[in-house]
């Protein structure tokens, strides 16, 4: 996934909405710890910055999604990676995710598939 067409806010929605996604289902596993770790490095955010995007994320209020197309390629991946790395996907989780989905224009069947191929 390439991520140097998308502006710093991009990373900070993108990283928001994949916050929101592990904390969904009540907890975050070690995997999608380690996985949102990932991204906060790869988007070049300070632990300081993660907490706080973090702490927007949990109640949901401040998601949004941006216009731009490398940004919404690249949350689409994002998503099924974070509720695929603990090799679970919650109820919660699946809703969130093709609620995002439709938004984006993406038909349900393809981004259904995607999530069970990411479990796999």
């Amino acid at each position: 996934m390439a991520d140097q067409d998308i502006s710093d806010n991009g990373k900070k929605r993108i990283y928001r909405i994949l916050c929101h996604l592990a904390y969904c289902d009540g907890e975050v596993s070690p995997e999608e710890r380690a996985r949102l770790d990932i991204y906060r490095k790869r988007f070049g955010f300070d632990a300081k910055d993660a907490v706080l995007i973090e702490a927007q994320a949990a109640d949901g209020k401040d998601l949004s999604i941006g216009k731009n197309s490398a940004e919404r390629d690249f949350l689409v991946q994002a998503m099924v990676d974070i509720v695929a790395a603990d090799g679970k996907l919650d109820p919660k989780e699946e809703k969130r995710v093709l609620k995002v989905g439709k938004i984006l224009g993406i038909d349900v069947k393809d981004l259904v598939g995607w999530l069970r191929s990411g479990l796999h």
